[in-house]
């Protein structure tokens, strides 16, 4: 099998199980927004967040795919996946895995500490961490405020981010304690922001907060969750000062 068709096989792969899918666009369409692919090439790189040990989104110069009006970039590494597409009209689409699988044994120690609240019945499905999930949404919208300095979002901009095929992921705090169980209900759940793009800079880690909150106010158990803003804060507090 040819490495191209690999890769094809691995974002098949991807798409087919639970993952994320972000996508940051311009609010309005203009095919021609950036002038030249190679302009998105270093747009995307100097965009880049490298504040934990893999980046948002991985990048790798020598593995570009080049497209028409567009460049994608595969990384791996396994079990995790991503794929990311940016395209000359200003648009990010990002489809990745959940991190929380490096951690398998760490996560299933986690979800111990929440058993006694399971329904009968239920069996995890996945995990999902409450810290790597506040980080990721938190690099998204760092990532999209570079984009936004760089004024490749134009005047308004929308943020789409999707869990996607992860019904019954139960999620967990790693090193921590959780009051009860929740769990992902259906096989997707969303938050979105459309807003003023320039502003995206100054406020990227409010929003992110509110991102995280909207997200996880949609998990389910005996009740919905609704961690303190104060905690999440707190957490994105630590991951902002890596990259300080």
């Amino acid at each position: 099998m040819t490495q191209h068709k690999q890769i094809d096989r691995a974002i098949h792969d991807l798409k087919s199980g639970a993952h994320w899918r972000v996508v940051v666009r311009p609010d309005d369409f203009d095919s021609g927004r950036i002038s030249e692919l190679a302009k998105c090439e270093h747009i995307v790189a100097s965009s880049q967040v490298n504040w934990r040990g893999w980046p948002y989104p991985f990048f790798d110069s020598s593995a570009l795919q080049i497209g028409s009006d567009w460049i994608a970039c595969f990384g791996e590494l396994n079990p995790y996946r991503e794929y990311w597409r940016y395209y000359q009209s200003g648009q990010f689409a990002h489809l990745f895995g959940f991190r929380e699988e490096w951690y398998q044994k760490e996560a299933e120690i986690a979800a111990e500490t929440t058993k006694t609240f399971w329904h009968n019945g239920y069996e995890p499905q996945g995990y999902l961490d409450l810290t790597m999930t506040i980080n990721t949404i938190t690099e998204i919208f760092e990532f999209a405020a570079r984009l936004a300095i760089s004024n490749e979002l134009g005047d308004n901009a929308h943020i789409k981010i999707e869990l996607v095929n992860a019904k019954d992921r139960l999620l967990i705090n790693f090193g921590g304690w959780l009051l009860g169980w929740y769990r992902i209900p259906s096989d997707n759940i969303k938050a979105e922001w459309s807003g003023n793009a320039p502003n995206l800079s100054a406020d990227s880690a409010q929003l992110a907060l509110d991102a995280a909150k909207k997200l996880l106010q949609q998990l389910r158990g005996r009740e919905c969750f609704d961690a303190p803003i104060s905690m999440l804060a707190e957490k994105q507090r630590e991951l902002r000062a890596k990259g300080s």
